[in-house]
């Protein structure tokens, strides 16, 4: 197992998804909010995730991620999030699914709407850092997207905005260079 700190940190190595029962332990998670690729569930790349969640939490999981995401699946997620009391969230896919995820924490901890924190805007309101825990599992192919600091969201008018801070990296990455045989191998 190879981990670094990048200003959170990164757990990588093959088989990496073992350690996610001790990561949701350490960061006191009892009740994880799952944002998942919808192209991942029923395939075995979500049933090694689901193998490896202890039995003993109360998980919700969220897969209606659009290939763009956008504000009204964000504002969907978040109101689920909010009625199931989640402690924390973990994001389990490529860009669309973490950028939800991202955008997601950000109104479950600050005051909304989304477009008042667009980077591109003269004068952005200033993302802070209280957020639940957050833990990524990148995809294999897509592992960048787990350490980028920007989540872009398209708004209900139909504009794209763009989150950007280091406020909304995950507390915990994990990367798993196993999951690659699992992505490539038919349902």
């Amino acid at each position: 197992m190879c981990n670094f700190d990048v200003g959170f940190e990164v757990i990588s190595s093959p088989g990496a998804l073992k350690y996610l029962p001790r990561t949701l332990r350490n960061l006191s998670i009892r009740k994880p909010f799952v944002i998942a690729d919808s192209h991942i569930m029923g395939t075995p790349l979500f049933e090694s995730f689901k193998n490896v969640v202890p039995r003993d939490l109360i998980a919700t999981v969220f897969s209606d991620v659009p290939r763009e995401p956008d504000e009204e699946t964000v504002i969907s997620a978040l109101a689920l999030y909010r009625a199931t009391r989640s402690d924390g969230l973990i994001v389990y896919g490529g860009r669309s699914a973490l950028d939800t995820g991202k955008a997601l924490l950000l109104l479950a901890s600050q005051d909304g709407p989304l477009y008042r924190y667009d980077h591109r805007d003269s004068n952005p309101k200033e993302i802070d850092a209280d957020k639940p825990p957050f833990i990524a599992i990148s995809l294999p192919d897509d592992h960048r997207e787990g350490v980028r600091e920007i989540a872009l969201v398209k708004l209900r008018n139909g504009r794209e905005i763009v989150l950007n801070s280091s406020n909304l990296h995950p507390t915990k990455l994990i990367m798993d260079l196993t999951l690659l045989d699992k992505l490539k191998r038919p349902a």
